[in-house]
């Protein structure tokens, strides 16, 4: 394991749950090879001279990587633009207390249903405010896993 990796499972891996403790190390160490040449890469060569070249490192593609996520979250976010119309939007965030956070740790499944139901929650609310208007109201949702 690189050396900010040991340091990484030095300071967090206690906090981790003992069956997931092999999936975050490997996530953490792709991470830490993003875009090193050592791991793989491509060679572009100038078609003039053939003197002039570029090492270029393979990127590790995943969403947890603070570079190549942050592609995958862009993409995500074009592809909503791409979607929605052109009106206000309302951001709203909703937080699981930190009492209940771990029966959705464990139960993974359940964020579905959360989702959906706080989704139901602000539709009625929106519709019971609205009832004259008739408004209608969509709604994207994300989840994070991650964080505080």
């Amino acid at each position: 394991m690189l050396t900010t990796g040991k340091n990484f499972c030095k300071i967090n891996l206690h906090k981790i749950p003992k069956d997931m403790v092999e999936s975050v190390i490997d996530s953490v160490e792709i991470m830490l090879r993003c875009g090193d040449p050592r791991y793989g890469f491509l060679k572009y060569m100038c078609p003039e001279c053939g003197k002039h070249q570029k090492i270029v490192g393979f990127s590790c593609k995943s969403r947890f990587c603070n570079q190549c996520g942050k592609i995958y979250i862009d993409n995500w976010v074009n592809k909503q633009v791409e979607k929605i119309i052109d009106v206000g939007h309302r951001h709203t965030v909703f937080s699981i207390p930190k009492e209940i956070r771990g029966k959705f740790y464990w139960h993974r499944e359940m964020l579905k249903e959360l989702s959906d139901g706080v989704a139901e929650v602000i539709q009625y609310w929106y519709r019971s405010k609205s009832k004259k208007m008739g408004y209608e109201v969509g709604i994207i949702t994300t989840i994070h896993t991650f964080g505080t």
